[in-house]
């Protein structure tokens, strides 16, 4: 069937984030934008913020006595301290064969572009109806899901599956 959303409404299921995480990819490239994005979609940071991941941002905090291993980073765009333990073990995982960071970042356009094709090879092609207006046009269009994935759909991901949860 046919699903109708605007291009920004996009996002991943928790089975798709762990459908992504689980595919056994060849490609060095696609591993490294499968990681960085899934950061994305594991943390709710923006692409300015996960893509930037370093070892010293990993740090044990302290809470009820007990060491935490937390993600601790001032944000990019707003320059809040941000404080994310990492409980969730596909977080952990993809940090840990990363060394503890983000994978090396490339340009948004080329994330944007080997995600798609990820996406494609993942199987993300439900086909879905984009509702459209530029300069008081309306069109609509009917494009599979991969080809409305970007950087941005992580952070989208995160918020909408966090509420689904309730939280």
């Amino acid at each position: 069937g046919v699903t109708s959303k605007s291009r920004d409404s996009v996002y991943l299921s928790g089975k798709e984030i762990e459908r992504l995480f689980n595919i056994e990819l060849e490609s060095e490239r696609l591993r490294r934008v499968r990681d960085a994005f899934l950061l994305g979609c594991l943390t709710g940071l923006r692409v300015s913020d996960y893509t930037q991941i370093k070892t010293e941002n990993i740090q044990t905090v302290e809470h009820d006595g007990q060491g935490v291993k937390c993600l601790v980073r001032t944000t990019q765009k707003t320059k809040k301290k941000i404080v994310l333990p990492l409980t969730n073990p596909m977080l952990l995982k993809i940090l840990e064969r990363n060394n503890w960071q983000a994978p090396k970042a490339i340009s948004n356009q080329k994330m944007n572009k080997y995600l798609r094709e990820l996406c494609q090879l993942v199987g993300f092609t439900e086909q879905i109806e984009i509702n459209e207006y530029r300069a008081g046009v309306h069109k609509t269009r009917i494009l599979p899901k991969y080809e409305l994935i970007g950087t941005h759909t992580a952070r989208r991901s995160f918020a909408t599956n966090a509420y689904k949860r309730g939280l």
